[in-house]
């Protein structure tokens, strides 16, 4: 079977490739990649899209999200009714800002975000919950004898999430006061030309001074994601409002078996067992209650770092959601 899958031109989404290269693989399919280039018209590229189904004769089309610029949508009728359409959202559905015409004659919606599940009433069709998990290759095989350089670090986006910097300034402030060594990587200000990235950064030292000295304000690919959970005691995951679901970092960390302090999202689907498996906190508080218990008890830290990795890699591969998404059973 021959799958082409869309993804859109922005790192946060081309880092999941190589993961979907591998899951193809596993699951014996012949994948290729289409890029959807997300700072031109759709004309062109739904024309071009519609020639490489029919020239290569793909059998499935997989988006990860839906596509949509200035209100029209890539995906039109014609492509629906060429080649059966799936579609995994890797954002909420509840973030599009109007809805997509030809969404109910996909062969199937999956979202990891389970309250998209409501949905169905709108689009006539059932949406499957469907977390968003992790590479094996990338997350999952870095040998386990890798020396912590630090006692804890985060990497995401934070500008204007006011939940992760809260969290994030008060692990900082006990990390300054206790001689801790942390490191934040992601999109803390604004930085696409040098005067924005200066202002940006006096802002924000203005406001955070010292989460600032912790903060390196660039996005990193998943495999120096990867480097660096492996390279650290605690790995923060702090996930957005918005999301009522487990994020894809939360399984990216325990893939490799690291140790995860992780605040509870809706666990009704997954089943994480607090304190064996990872270790869930409520408010910056407990966070940072937790982060002084656990970095003084490394045995019991590690051991539940090992249980989280095992958990995961059984239960939770990347090409398990694939099969899900694809309804390949």
């Amino acid at each position: 079977m021959k799958v082409l899958l869309l993804v859109a031109n922005r790192s946060a989404f081309t880092g999941f490739i190589p993961s979907f290269q591998e899951a193809f693989l596993q699951l014996h399919l012949d994948g290729d990649v289409f890029i959807v280039n997300q700072d031109t018209a759709y004309p062109n590229q739904r024309k071009e899209l519609k020639r490489y189904i029919v020239k290569h004769e793909i059998n499935s089309l997989l988006c990860i999200n839906d596509f949509c610029k200035d209100g029209e949508y890539l995906i039109d009728q014609e492509i629906v009714e060429l080649v059966p359409c799936y579609i995994w959202f890797v954002d909420s559905m509840q973030s599009m800002k109007c809805p997509d015409p030809n969404l109910f004659q996909y062969k199937k919606i999956s979202s990891f975000e389970p309250t998209d599940i409501n949905l169905s009433s709108i689009y006539h069709r059932k949406i499957y919950y469907v977390p968003l998990t992790m590479g094996n290759k990338i997350f999952c095989t870095l040998p386990g004898n890798t020396e912590k350089k630090y006692d804890v670090s985060f990497v995401g986006l934070v500008s204007g999430s006011e939940k992760r910097l809260k969290i994030l300034n008060a692990i900082a402030k006990y990390c300054k006061t206790n001689h801790k060594k942390i490191v934040c990587y992601g999109h803390f200000w604004h930085d696409s030309h040098c005067l924005q990235k200066i202002i940006g950064s006096i802002k924000f030292y203005c406001k955070y001074p010292i989460l600032h000295s912790y903060v390196i304000n660039q996005r990193i690919s998943p495999a120096e994601c990867a480097a660096l959970y492996k390279q650290t005691k605690i790995n923060l995951n702090i996930h957005i409002p918005q999301h009522t679901g487990f994020n894809c970092r939360t399984f990216e960390i325990l893939g490799n078996n690291n140790f995860e302090l992780c605040d509870e999202q809706d666990n009704h689907s997954i089943n994480f067992i607090n304190g064996k498996h990872l270790i869930f906190y409520h408010n910056e508080e407990e966070a940072v209650s937790l982060f002084d218990y656990y970095l003084k008890h490394p045995v019991e830290r590690n051991a539940i770092a090992q249980q989280g990795g095992k958990f995961v890699n059984e239960n939770y591969k990347f090409s398990d959601s694939v099969r899900q998404v694809l309804g390949l059973g």
